[in-house]
């Protein structure tokens, strides 16, 4: 019998041939220690400094020792400013700053490997890297060299690849998907600057896409924006395929004392099927920081197979006045919804006002949060197999089920049984992020969720 994750699991992601189904989890330098063309640093604070072989090292140990990487988090990776900016002339290789990386790439990866992650490294789609665009002559860009880059990375024993845009010339997105390809080693690839005129074939060429600009430590100045932009994209997601809206901002947020803030946007960003990658100096982590990323319920809701993005089915009509001419305005409330495997559903209801809200969950909502599974749903989902209800699509399950059982996510508590409608109040800037679960007391429900998981 087909089920929806078989389904979806037969999509596009034959073309990049990497086997990654998941959002990826890990910790990327670039918005607490990288510096940009214009020599500041991304997150401006007194102790920011650049990374470098000794850094990425002392990263490694910290997501070990933390519980970071037992709760998921993966990879370690490199951003803008491992290479000079140049290319070897006779090999055409990018060269590596011995300065800043005096045992080389390889030697750093099996540091990483040797803590049981994994390992990532950065290049662009262009002539040059972002970064090294203080150099007018930089020639460290992978464009025309996709071939001889992805060669290195391998041989770095590179696990995940950050493919940049800075100017980015598209004819090098499949070129490096076809390059990651032929080195045979399975590299999972993020990409930014990709034609989103062209994003329903995105999937073709990687496992994440940045839908967004780069975003800052602002949950209503930068982070909620963002989520709201690519909410638009929420069709594209499923197994292997995943929007981006930029790295996480939660230590960073957490740091300066919003701690309320970053659990919002960490829920949203669960909730929205988005790779959870780290941007806090996490060899300096609070405790607030760490018990956010590590919240085991939220992840499972961001890693759940059916990879289907939650995304909005209700908001207010009243919102904040715009950042930017390029990103929606965020209205005051608004309800996020979506399937989860076994006929379960997880929901966030977001307050980005500055009082107390009342905000409104529906069946009617959950049931919209449906509609890019159920094109997936077989012709014959009334038949009746070993006298129960054959389970198909989300929208079928909840169909047949009476009640759910509501799970406070950070709370860490049920909030009882869920029917038609749950009326909740959330305070300014916070969110109740809820996990939806079948009554498994109902014979018929249970029959179905047995099904669906099989």
């Amino acid at each position: 019998m087909r089920t929806l994750v078989v389904l979806l699991l037969a999509s596009p992601i034959s073309a990049l041939d990497n086997g990654f189904p998941r959002p990826a989890m890990g910790f990327n330098p670039w918005n607490c220690f990288g510096v940009g063309r214009n020599g500041r640093f991304k997150f401006n604070v007194s102790w920011a400094h650049r990374f470098n072989d000794s850094v990425m090292r002392s990263v490694a140990d910290a997501m070990v020792s933390t519980g970071l990487a037992a709760a998921g988090y993966e990879y370690v990776s490199l951003d803008c400013g491992w290479t000079t900016g140049y290319r070897d002339h006779a090999t055409g290789e990018q060269i590596v700053n011995a300065s800043r990386f005096p045992h080389g790439m390889k030697a750093l990866g099996d540091y990483i490997h040797g803590k049981g992650l994994k390992y990532g490294i950065y290049t662009s789609a262009s002539l040059q890297q972002c970064c090294s665009k203080i150099y007018s002559d930089s020639t460290d860009g992978s464009l025309d060299h996709e071939a001889v880059d992805a060669a290195a990375y391998a041989s770095f024993g590179v696990d995940y690849l950050k493919f940049d845009g800075c100017d980015p010339v598209q004819r090098s997105y499949p070129a490096m998907r076809d390059a990651l390809n032929a080195t045979g080693r399975p590299i999972l690839l993020s990409v930014n600057g990709y034609d989103m005129a062209e994003v329903d074939r995105v999937g073709e060429f990687a496992n994440s896409w940045r839908t967004t600009g780069d975003d800052d430590d602002s949950l209503l100045g930068s982070l909620a924006p963002r989520i709201f932009a690519n909410d638009v994209y929420a069709h594209l997601a499923r197994p292997g395929q995943f929007n981006d809206p930029d790295m996480l901002e939660v230590g960073n947020l957490a740091v300066l004392g919003n701690v309320t803030d970053a659990r919002a946007h960490f829920s949203l960003w669960c909730a929205a099927k988005a790779p959870l990658i780290i941007g806090t100096d996490v060899t300096n982590m609070s405790a607030a920081a760490l018990a956010i990323l590590t919240n085991d319920e939220a992840i499972a809701v961001n890693q759940d197979p059916l990879g289907l993005q939650a995304f909005v089915v209700w908001r207010s009509e009243a919102h904040l006045p715009p950042v930017g001419a390029t990103l929606p305005p965020v209205p005051l409330e608004s309800v996020w919804a979506g399937p989860l495997e076994g006929g379960a559903f997880a929901a966030v209801l977001f307050n980005a006002g500055e009082a107390a809200a009342t905000i409104t969950l529906t069946r009617a909502m959950l049931l919209n949060s449906t509609r890019h599974a159920d094109v997936e749903a077989d012709a014959d989902a009334d038949a009746e197999v070993d006298g129960g209800a054959r389970a198909r699509s989300p929208a079928w399950l909840l169909s047949r089920q009476k009640s759910y059982e509501m799970r406070d996510i950070w709370a860490r508590r049920s909030l009882g049984a869920f029917s038609d409608s749950y009326v909740a109040t959330v305070e300014p800037h916070d969110v109740l992020f809820l996990r939806l679960s079948p009554v498994a007391s109902e014979p018929s429900a249970r029959r179905s969720v047995e099904s669906a998981r099989r």
